[in-house]
């Protein structure tokens, strides 16, 4: 997933390029998520600040995702599908 982000406040001007990448261990077959964060506006000491609060946002949201049953991750899972394809445009061939 791949995503510009523009963080609060935000008169300071940051915005940054998210990349979640989603990788299996080859060992457990469990994903492990790979999370690259690119600066693209604003100044690099507001972005490392501003980021603190982001990261740790995205932090609890995974441990959430631990916590949630099988059953419970396959109705939000459905669900986010859903949504997404009702917001996605087929691309013009």
């Amino acid at each position: 997933m791949r995503s510009t982000i523009w963080l609060k406040p935000y008169d300071l001007g940051v915005s940054q390029e998210l990349v979640i990448d989603l990788q299996t261990d080859p060992e457990t077959r469990e994903y492990i998520a790979c999370i690259t964060l690119e600066r693209l506006s604003g100044t690099r000491e507001a972005w490392l600040r501003l980021n603190h609060h982001f990261v740790s946002q995205i932090r609890r949201h995974f441990l959430h995702w631990r916590a949630v049953s099988a059953e419970d991750r396959e109705e939000l899972y459905q669900e986010a599908r859903a949504l997404l394809e009702s917001t996605v445009k087929p691309a013009h061939v």
